[in-house]
């Protein structure tokens, strides 16, 4: 772990070193909303504008994961720009400026086996960074908590020649069973060097960050784990890598799981300009929910309805009757299978659907009504059966 701090941090000065010989530069923080897959992320973003035109990059985490380089114009307090990550997949984004606060809307167009994506967002400045200007804190600080976070959520190469996201890299040297997400750099801390006025990279002494990851279980269906790292300049070292608190269960000895999960620059391929996938949702929290409910729904609902609603009693013949005798029967119960199974599979959509988007109150309600309908039907059925006779209503001859 500590190899893999050191490699990210290299490439991340190197990427805000880039970004701050722009002619101007400003940082910017704040959310977006996946409509499609409905699913909230964090999202930084960085602009580097030369004359009417866009450059930088956007990081965008949480139960969102992407980011990607920017290209594109900006007129007065119109935004339009788009993101192309590593894979080639293009974003379009389109903001305005009102009241201190750039907000608007992206699109992603079908490609690459993934549906048309829309969603929202809204950022606010954290600093701004002029030409010949001496170096700004905020914007050194952005700029560096934008990389790293970009860095962490980069693919990670693995022993067989595969790719994984960085944030499941980091997951499985945590925990047991499941698959990580994202990492979302919440704040950083720095100490600069008391020997230097001005507020550059060159001018840190030694920092922490403040991660989450956000990850997918089996037991939990969603969890976060926080994280703090801390990493000396002056001695190129991590000098601490600690697991805050997890919702979830960790690995035995899980310090000593973060200092040998192995170098990065083993493993990982990177140039500065790569970058991790596009802003989509990354599949829905509450599906294994969602199918365990379902799962039960269908158990319950063939069982009730063959057995109580969907269920009629015939009567049979067990013993012919003679000439002198009178036939014998039996009552035997009779399943209609069709109705069953529509009326199963309209259930288990509904209970699906109202666990997967956190539909609370209606699966409450639905529940109500269907033990509603499921009584009145049960006794109307017994009030028929109770009427009809035990025996033919005719003597054999």
């Amino acid at each position: 772990m500590k190899s893999r701090i050191l490699f990210v941090l290299l490439a991340c000065l190197w990427t805000c070193h880039s970004l701050a010989n722009a002619d101007d530069v400003a940082a910017l923080s704040g959310t977006c909303h996946n409509l499609t897959g409905n699913a909230d992320g964090h999202l930084k973003i960085v602009f580097s504008e030369e004359g009417d035109k866009l450059g930088g990059f956007v990081s965008v985490s949480g139960w969102l994961r992407g980011g990607g380089k920017i290209s594109g114009t900006r007129s007065g307090m119109k935004f339009r720009f788009n993101t192309t990550d590593h894979t080639g997949l293009i974003i379009k984004w389109q903001g305005d400026v009102q009241n201190g606060k750039l907000s608007g809307e992206y699109h992603i167009d079908a490609q690459g086996g993934m549906p048309e994506q829309i969603g929202e967002w809204s950022v606010t400045p954290e600093g701004t960074l002029k030409n010949g200007a001496p170096c700004n804190a905020n914007v050194t600080l952005s700029l560096l908590k934008m990389v790293l976070e970009t860095g962490f959520n980069d693919p990670v190469k693995q022993a067989d020649g595969t790719f994984i996201p960085g944030a499941q890299d980091l997951f499985k040297s945590i925990h047991p069973a499941g698959a990580g997400v994202s990492i979302w750099v919440e704040n950083l801390d720095v100490e600069w060097n008391s020997d230097r006025q001005s507020r550059c990279y060159e001018d840190i002494h030694k920092f922490s960050i403040n991660c989450v990851l956000y990850w997918q279980g089996i037991l939990k269906p969603t969890g976060t784990t926080k994280l703090r790292f801390a990493y000396n300049i002056k001695l190129n070292a991590v000098t601490a890598a600690e697991i805050v608190e997890s919702t979830g269960t960790t690995n035995k000895d899980v310090n000593e799981t973060l200092f040998t999960v192995g170098s990065l620059s083993d493993h990982h391929e990177r140039s500065p300009g790569d970058n991790p996938p596009a802003p989509q949702a990354a599949g829905n929290p509450n599906s294994g929910c969602a199918f365990a409910a379902t799962g039960v729904c269908f158990i319950l609902s063939v069982f009730v309805l063959s057995s109580f609603v969907f269920v009629s009693q015939e009567q049979k013949i067990v013993e012919p009757g003679g000439l002198f005798s009178s036939a014998k029967y039996e009552i035997v119960n009779t399943t209609s299978w069709l109705p069953v199974i529509f009326w199963t599979a309209i259930f288990c959509g509904a209970i699906y659907w109202l666990v997967l988007w956190k539909r609370s109150k209606p699966l409450v309600w639905l529940g109500l009504a269907s033990c509603w309908w499921l009584k009145n039907l049960a006794d109307g059925q017994k009030r028929a059966n109770a009427a009809k006779p035990i025996a033919p209503s005719y003597q054999a001859r």
